[in-house]
């Protein structure tokens, strides 16, 4: 099998500045018509922080990323929970195969056990 050759560097300047240039627009688009559900969202972020609550963090397929940068890390947000449906496998009240596909995110079923697994207190968001 052929080594495959590297791009060249103009091929790779045209890729960059094409994906900068999506990003950007999405960004944009996003600020434009979601800034006051981010404000929003943000209040009440700073509103449950303040009356001593925490953020409950939760995400299936990739937006658990957001949940596992917010909860979790070594040196990252203390006043921060994450909620995974792999929580349901680890106590015992699930299969694994319950917990995995595009089901399981839409199970209410679901929902309510992994939330009678955690203490979420009145304040928190």
């Amino acid at each position: 099998m052929a080594a495959r050759s590297a791009d060249t560097p103009e091929e790779l300047a045209v890729d960059q500045h094409t994906a900068a240039r999506t990003l950007q627009h999405a960004v944009d688009r996003v600020l434009r018509t979601q800034r006051e559900a981010i404000s929003g969202a943000a209040r009440r972020c700073a509103d449950a922080l303040e009356a001593g609550g925490i953020l409950q963090a939760f995400g299936t397929g990739h937006s658990q990323a957001l949940a596992m940068e917010l909860a979790g890390r070594a040196g990252g947000f203390v006043a921060a929970n994450r909620l995974a449906l792999k929580q349901l496998v680890m106590a015992g009240r699930a299969a694994p195969e319950e917990v995995v596909g595009s089901a399981a995110e839409r199970s209410v079923d679901l929902a309510q056990r992994l939330w009678e697994l955690h203490e979420i207190g009145a304040a928190d968001v």
